[in-house]
């Protein structure tokens, strides 16, 4: 009796002593799961915060399937990894959101599988339950809670234990006080609110830590054609490239700014537009005007002279009617054009919104 006891102190030392260790095992199958969790993410995959921590291995993967034109949780492949990091750093600037490791940790979870042969699984089982002692690990997760993988293995156990938690409840329901030798599988839901550390003992014998929170909000939608995007439900400038074919007396497409703030005026501005004619002869004119959200038109480009081909000038800005709707919007017209030939304008048209105007 003397002698078990011993040898159970003897191994109650060692676990206590490379609890380190422990955690960073864990910590270390924590960077497989974006390969884990890509395919499974669903509604996920377009959170490009997440984008943030996938490294250059996940890249060379992921980028082999989604191909060059692809995207990889929102955020294009590009051509290079760095292209994709530097694709990555414009949104979160341009958004101003981003997550901790914390917080993108809790998303990741939400597309674990436990019963899938993975690279996280298969890490969690050689480097996390393939020790003695009392092992815990997320191994599935939902928006509501997290399922833990909870292990208990010692020698000659084949009785049930009594283990104790951090915290005895979450959400007003009990955590299980009692495990069996062996796998246990324990669902915890998520707090409404903050986080939590969990984490079991058993007679000096300590768990890894495992923190679970509430998932954080989703990012704000990037608005098409948006390059300044203070927040989620506003846009100050977009950016258009033109290039559109129209006749005589023919509206271009409509180029629309959403979001745009209410009560401000806003500018339309055409950029390095150069205008096309068809093969003709004689002389060339041409008159191209634009919309507001007022309907009114107003002459942004005009000629009439020698025929150059292209022809090339940029508008100036002009301030029309206030938002009232969350709406910006302008197109070109075409008014006149040569002798009825058909144009091509190409350029950039610029929409944006003045703040300080009341």
């Amino acid at each position: 009796m003397q002698a078990y006891a011993m040898r159970t102190l003897a191994l109650i030392g060692f676990f206590a002593l490379p609890l380190a260790a422990q955690e960073a095992a864990a910590e270390n199958c924590e960077l497989k799961i974006v390969m884990a969790t890509y395919e499974r993410t669903s509604s996920y995959h377009s959170d490009y915060r997440l984008a943030k921590f996938v490294k250059e291995e996940d890249w060379n993967e992921l980028s082999k399937n989604a191909g060059a034109s692809g995207k990889i949780y929102g955020v294009p492949v590009s051509g290079s990894y760095g292209e994709f990091k530097k694709a990555y750093n414009a949104m979160e600037q341009q958004l101003s959101e981003s997550l901790s490791q914390d917080q993108a940790q809790q998303i990741f979870w939400t597309g674990l599988d436990k019963s899938a042969a993975d690279a996280y699984q298969k890490c969690l089982e050689l480097n996390v339950f393939n020790q003695l002692g009392l092992h815990i690990a997320v191994v599935e997760g939902s928006e509501d809670a997290v399922l833990l993988k909870v292990r208990w293995t010692f020698p000659g156990a084949n009785t049930a234990i009594k283990i104790k938690w951090t915290v005895p409840t979450v959400n007003g329901e009990p955590l299980p006080t009692e495990i069996d030798p062996g796998d246990n599988f324990v669902s915890v839901a998520r707090p409404k609110t903050g986080g939590i550390i969990v984490a079991a003992t058993y007679n000096g014998v300590a768990s890894e830590v495992i923190k679970i929170a509430s998932l954080p909000p989703p990012p704000p939608i990037k608005i098409e054609n948006c390059v300044l995007q203070p927040s989620a439900d506003v846009c100050l400038r977009c950016e258009f490239e033109v290039n559109d074919v129209v006749t005589k007396g023919a509206n271009s497409k409509e180029y629309a700014c959403r979001k745009m703030p209410g009560g401000a005026l806003i500018s339309v501005q055409p950029l390095d537009v150069k205008i096309s004619r068809a093969a003709g002869t004689g002389d060339c004119w041409y008159d191209v005007q634009m919309k507001g959200p007022d309907e009114k038109p107003f002459s942004v480009l005009n000629y009439s002279g020698e025929c150059l081909d292209p022809m090339s000038a940029s508008g100036s800005s002009k301030f029309v009617k206030p938002v009232v709707n969350g709406l910006g919007k302008a197109s070109f017209f075409v008014e006149k054009c040569g002798s009825g030939s058909i144009c091509r304008i190409q350029g950039k048209l610029v929409i944006e919104a003045e703040t300080s105007a009341k």
